[in-house]
C-alpha cells in the first residue's frame, strides 16, 4: 500500500524508508518491552495474590484454632464447632479439615470432600509442631494452596487444621480483574504505538525532505532548500545541506557566467578576424590598405592566442595539474627583468617606472617563471590603466616571514563595489576595462591562483583620496614548503 510522507509525497515501499525502519525499530522495542513487562506483571501479581491467599488461609486457620479453644463451640467433633468451620470456609472460599495424628477427620466444613494428599512435609511434620504451606497442581491453569497448622492442647500437638484453596489467579480470571488489567495493558500498547508512529514521522520528515531536495539538486535545481528543524544533529545536517546547495548554486552560476564570458571573448576576435579577411578577399579594402587590415587580423589572432593560453593556464592551476619549480630566487632580479620585458609598453605611454627596492639582497624560494608571470600581469594591468606620462611604482620589502611586493598605478582607481570582484575571471570593473585595452580578463585571476600556489595572498586597494590610483599587494613566504604551499 502506498505510504504518504509529510508534505504529500508518496513512496510505494515504506519498509525501505527511514520512516519504515524507525517504525519497525520502535515496534520491536515496544513489543519486547510490553512482553517482558506483561510477564513481570503477571509474575508479581501472581506472587502477590498467592501470598495474600496464604495469609487468608493462615488467618482462617488461626480462627479455627480459637473456635476450638472456645468452650461455647466445644472441641473437634461437636456440632457448633463444625458450624463455625462452615462459616470460616465460606468467608475465605476454602476447604477446612481437622484431623488427628492418624489422619482421621474429626471435623470439616465440607463433609462431602475427602482430605487431600499433603505434599512435601506430611501430616507427621505438622504434629511435630511445624507449619505447612504448600502448592500442588490441579489441572490446566489451576493450582491448589495448602496450609496446615498444629493445634496444641495441654502443651502437645493434639490435632492439625488443614485448609485448601484454589490458586488466586484463577479467582482473578473468574472475577474479571485480569480482563480489566489486560484491557488497560492493551490501551497503553495502542497509545505507545501511536506515539511511536508520530515520533517516527517527526524524525523522518526532515530526512525525507532532504532526500527530495537532493534529488532536485541532482537534476540541476540548485535553488532548492530545506527547512531547518531545531539545533540538533538533524537540524545541523539540514543547515549543512543548505550551505552545500548554496555553494553548488554559486558554482553553477560561476560556470554559466564563465561559459558566457568565454563564448563572448572568443567570438569577438574571431568576428574581427573574419571581417578583416572577408573585406580583403572581396576587394572592399581601399587600395594600399590591405597590409593594415591583415595586421589588424594578425593582432586579433595574437589576442585570441593569449586568451586561449590564459584559459589553459588558469584551468591547469585551478585543477592542481601543475607543479611549482621552486628554487632560490632574487626578487630584485625578477622585477628588473619583468620591467625590461615591458619597456615597449612603458615607452608607448611615456610612463616612468619608479622602483623602491631593498638595499640588502632578498632571497625567496619561488618558481622564477611563475613569479615573473605574477609581476608581468600586475605591471601590465598598471600600465593599461595609467594615464599617459604618469608613473608606475614597484616596491619590494621583507614582511615578517615573507616577501611583500606592491605595484601602484595612478589611474582612476577601482570602484568600491567592484573591488571585491577584481580578481574574478573575466570581471570588468568599468567600461574602460575591456579587451580592446589589450587584456583578456584573466590576468588577475591567474595572478591570484599563482600567489596562492606559493602559499601567499594578494589584495587590491585604492589610494586615498578616491580616483588617485590603485595598489596591488601580494605576499609570499620565503619558504612555501614550511608555509604549506606546493
Amino acid at each position: 500500500m502506498p505510504f504518504t510522507f509529510p508534505g504529500g509525497e508518496t513512496n510505494a515501499d515504506p519498509v525501505r524508508t527511514i520512516f519504515g525502519r524507525l517504525m519497525a525499530a520502535f515496534l520491536a522495542v515496544l513489543t519486547v518491552g510490553f512482553l517482558v513487562l506483561g510477564l513481570l506483571i503477571s509474575h508479581y501479581l501472581g506472587s502477590f495474590f498467592m501470598r495474600s491467599k496464604v495469609q487468608v488461609l493462615l488467618d482462617a486457620g488461626t480462627m479455627a484454632l480459637r473456635l476450638g479453644e472456645n468452650p461455647l463451640f466445644g472441641g473437634p467433633g461437636s456440632g457448633p464447632f463444625s458450624l463455625g468451620l462452615v462459616g470460616l470456609s465460606r468467608g475465605c472460599h476454602c476447604r477446612i479439615w481437622v484431623v488427628d495424628p492418624h489422619g482421621t477427620v474429626l471435623a470439616t466444613a465440607n463433609p462431602h470432600q475427602s482430605l487431600p494428599a499433603l505434599p512435601g512435609r506430611n501430616l507427621n511434620g505438622i504434629f511435630a509442631g511445624n507449619l505447612l504451606i504448600a502448592k500442588s497442581p490441579a489441572g490446566f491453569n489451576r493450582q491448589l494452596v495448602l496450609v496446615g497448622l498444629p493445634w496444641y492442647r495441654y502443651g502437645m500437638v493434639r490435632y492439625a487444621v488443614i485448609l485448601r484453596a484454589e490458586n488466586p489467579t484463577h479467582d482473578l480470571l473468574a472475577s474479571g480483574t485480569y480482563r480489566e488489567l489486560w484491557l488497560a495493558y492493551g490501551l497503553a500498547a495502542a497509545l505507545a504505538t501511536l506515539l511511536a508512529y508520530l515520533v517516527a514521522r517527526w524524525l523522518s520528515a526532515p530526512l525525507h525532505e532532504m532526500n527530495l531536495a537532493a534529488t532536485d539538486i541532482a537534476r540541476g535545481n540548485f535553488k532548492r532548500r530545506v527547512r531547518v528543524h531545531g539545533a540538533d544533529e538533524v537540524g545541523q545536517l539540514a543547515a549543512s545541506f543548505n550551505n552545500m546547495a548554496q555553494r553548488l548554486d554559486r558554482i553553477e552560476e560561476t560556470r554559466r557566467e564563465f561559459l558566457s564570458n568565454v563564448s563572448h571573448e572568443l567570438r569577438s576576435p574571431l568576428t574581427s578576424i573574419q571581417g578583416f579577411l572577408q573585406a580583403v578577399m572581396e576587394g572592399a579594402v581601399p587600395a594600399g590598405e590591405e597590409a593594415r587590415y591583415l595586421s589588424l587580423a594578425f593582432d586579433e589572432g595574437l589576442r585570441l592566442t593569449r586568451l586561449v593560453r590564459d584559459l589553459l593556464d588558469l584551468s591547469s592551476i585551478e585543477s592542481g595539474n601543475f607543479q611549482l619549480s621552486l628554487a632560490e630566487v632574487a626578487p630584485k632580479e625578477v622585477i628588473l627583468r619583468t620591467i625590461a620585458a615591458l619597456e615597449p609598453q612603458f615607452m608607448a605611454k611615456k610612463l616612468e617606472p619608479v622602483l623602491n627596492l631593498p638595499e640588502r639582497e632578498l632571497r625567496v624560494q619561488a618558481d622564477a617563471d611563475r613569479l615573473e608571470q605574477i609581476l608581468f600581469n600586475l605591471l601590465s594591468n598598471a600600465i593599461r590603466f595609467s594615464p599617459v606620462g604618469g608613473r608606475v611604482e614597484v616596491a619590494c620589502r621583507s614582511a615578517g616571514t615573507g616577501l611583500q611586493v606592491e605595484v601602484t598605478d595612478h589611474g582612476p582607481g577601482i570602484s568600491p563595489t567592484d573591488l571585491p570582484h577584481i580578481f574574478d575571471r573575466f570581471y570588468k570593473a568599468d567600461p574602460a576595462r575591456t579587451t580592446a585595452a589589450g587584456g583578456t580578463g584573466l590576468g588577475l585571476a591567474i595572478t591570484r591562483e599563482l600567489v596562492k600556489a606559493h602559499g601567499g595572498g594578494v589584495r587590491a586597494e585604492n589610494l586615498p583620496p578616491p580616483g588617485r590610483g590603485a595598489r596591488f599587494i601580494f605576499t609570499i613566504p620565503f619558504d612555501p614548503k614550511r608555509a604549506g604551499g606546493n
